[in-house]
């Protein structure tokens, strides 16, 4: 609801904001699982997103150019990697858990990105992207890409989380019962 504006302050009637919600994050949160921030155009760096809170700007042409991610302390060893696919340049390097990927002050665009965790992580890492228009990406994981290449659109905003790999429940062993009542 913080997206909201009181039109009238005698009535209860709101609008939606149709064009450029900004959504540039807070301080980061020691305790996030995995938290992220995004340079955007003519904005420059965001706040830092937290556990698939969007970052960046929905429905307006204002590109994202770099991202940085990271994983709490805690989850360090999960070996987190990340790539940006960008204007004019394509697929950059992988990068390390909180090194940028994408440019500073050279106004290109990215396109896709791909995140992933070392093999056998306990976790799976999710992601989708927003495309200039308005259009969200369906959800991703593991090294799969999210957003477009070769297509000239720019990515305006990213979620990113986290989910255990297997559910607690089938970590173990586990107490079967049998069908008999004592």
């Amino acid at each position: 609801m913080d997206y909201l504006t009181k039109v009238n302050t005698k009535a209860d009637n709101y609008y939606i904001p149709t064009i450029g919600t900004r959504y540039l994050g807070t301080n980061k949160d020691s305790n996030a699982l995995i938290s992220y921030s995004t340079q955007m155009q003519n904005i420059g760096w965001t706040g830092w997103g937290k556990n698939g809170e969007t970052i960046g700007v929905i429905d307006a042409a204002i590109r994202l150019e770099t991202v940085k991610i990271s994983l709490a302390d805690v989850l360090k060893s999960e070996g987190l990697q990340y790539r940006t696919h960008v204007e004019d340049i394509g697929w950059m390097d992988w990068v390390q858990d909180g090194n940028m990927s994408g440019t500073v002050g050279q106004s290109k665009r990215v396109e896709a990105i791909q995140i992933k965790l070392r093999e056998l992580a306990n976790y799976n890492v999710l992601y989708r992207v927003c495309i200039e228009g308005n259009t969200w990406t369906d959800w991703v994981k593991n090294g799969e890409l999210a957003g477009t290449t070769g297509q000239s659109k720019p990515i305006t905003a990213i979620q990113i989380r986290l989910e255990e790999a297997e559910p607690l429940d089938n970590r173990g062993e586990q107490f079967k019962g049998t069908n008999e009542v004592d």
